[in-house]
């Protein structure tokens, strides 16, 4: 059986919608009492007949339950971004009324952003390291960081801000082995935590020469073939045969050389 103060609730629910009545307005004057980089602190105007209010943070509800005061602190946000509300009154019967205004609201501070994932090492060569990685979301663009030991000092390395999931590092010295870790740019400048570290080792230099034509075949990285010099594996043709003529000849296996120009 229902209590006295039930009853007179469904009665009021039904005198409503015999009545065609359409709910509680709008609260008013919905303002920011309160704004910093994580949360956004709100306040309105009573309604007459309200027992609690919801609040509504771009589109969703942010409150839990209804908040029986005419104010609300929205805790968690993210520095830097944009964010609307509304507020809508409960009666007694549990109805929202209509929606107030809404409210935009930007929390200071500069915007996070996540570090790439998925970075990589793609190809190292003796003077220079490939990378790549997978961008996130929003994300401009990257820099790229190198040290010479396992977690720093790391100083960035790109001249300028890196557009694309990939850049190569050049001038590096070789047989030597570099450590490297990624870092997002957002729209408003501020940068990600570090990526994941990886390291690559540069290969050895090249072992070049660079001798007469004549000198390469008499030390044996070149022979003769009819007046000809011709690198030994490779057979590429050095000229003429002479002192007159110099050539570089790079090692590239056991007594296999090609024309080249070594740094």
């Amino acid at each position: 059986m229902k209590t006295g103060r039930q009853m007179t609730a469904v009665k009021r629910m039904i005198d409503r919608i015999a009545s065609g009545h359409e709910g509680l307005p709008a609260p008013a004057d919905l303002h920011a009492t309160a704004v910093d980089d994580t949360t956004v602190s709100l306040s309105w105007s009573a309604v007459a007949h309200a027992t609690g209010f919801n609040v509504y943070r771009d589109g969703a509800k942010a409150t839990s339950s209804p908040v029986p005061v005419t104010s609300f602190t929205d805790a968690g946000r993210s520095p830097g971004r944009t964010y609307s509300y509304t507020v809508k009154a409960i009666d007694s019967a549990g109805a929202e009324g209509a929606a107030s205004s809404p409210l935009n609201v930007t929390t200071t501070g500069t915007p996070t952003i996540p570090a790439p994932t998925n970075v990589k090492i793609d190809a190292v060569g003796a003077t220079s390291v490939t990378l790549s990685w997978t961008a996130p979301a929003d994300a401009t663009g990257f820099d790229v960081f190198r040290a010479g030991t396992s977690g720093g000092p790391f100083a960035k390395v790109n001249p300028s801000l890196v557009t694309g999931t990939s850049f190569t590092d050049t001038g590096l010295t070789g047989s030597t082995t570099y450590f490297y870790v990624i870092k997002s740019e957002g729209a408003g400048g501020g940068l990600s935590a570090p990526s994941m570290e990886v390291s690559a080792k540069t290969e050895a230099p090249p072992t070049c020469f660079t001798a007469t034509n004549f000198d390469h075949v008499v030390a044996g990285r070149a022979h003769d073939n009819f007046f000809f010099a011709e690198a030994n594996g490779s057979n590429q043709v050095l000229g003429l045969d002479n002192v007159f003529i110099v050539t570089t000849l790079k090692q590239t296996g056991p007594n296999s050389y090609v024309i080249a120009s070594c740094p």
